[in-house]
């Protein structure tokens, strides 16, 4: 973020909070898995990943947010153990979750209107 922004994280933050549940809250009912937060913890809406584990569904999200430009964006993938310079190791949970996981958009000026655009064409490709 950068020291200049460092006085505004506190709404960045907030705003980004508002963002994921709005997603969340537009989302519910469907296939799409959002993280769960531990109440412990101080979540710092960083990201907004979610998993969508019936492949051909996601396929149609992936070709949706190319096709129309959607700034979604595959989230730990590949699966760290698969690249060529590590040893092959076997992760079957990372490898599964890396087949199925993306960040949905969130950044400071995406507006509400813009997400539940974004989620009306999620739910088309479910």
């Amino acid at each position: 973020m950068g020291l200049t922004n460092l006085p505004h994280i506190e709404a960045v933050r907030e705003k980004r909070k508002h963002q994921f549940l709005l997603y969340k809250n537009f989302l519910q009912n469907t296939v799409v898995k959002f993280q769960e937060l531990n109440d412990l913890c101080d979540f710092n809406y960083a990201y907004c990943s979610v998993v969508i584990e019936d492949k051909a569904s996601f396929n149609r999200v992936l070709e949706m947010t190319i096709q129309d430009k959607v700034g979604l964006r595959r989230y730990f993938y590949p699966s760290l153990n698969t690249l060529p310079y590590y040893n092959p190791t076997e992760c079957a949970v990372s490898e599964k979750i890396a087949e199925s996981i993306f960040c949905l958009p969130m950044h400071f000026n995406l507006t509400d209107t813009e997400i539940e655009t974004i989620v009306n064409k999620i739910k088309l490709c479910l």
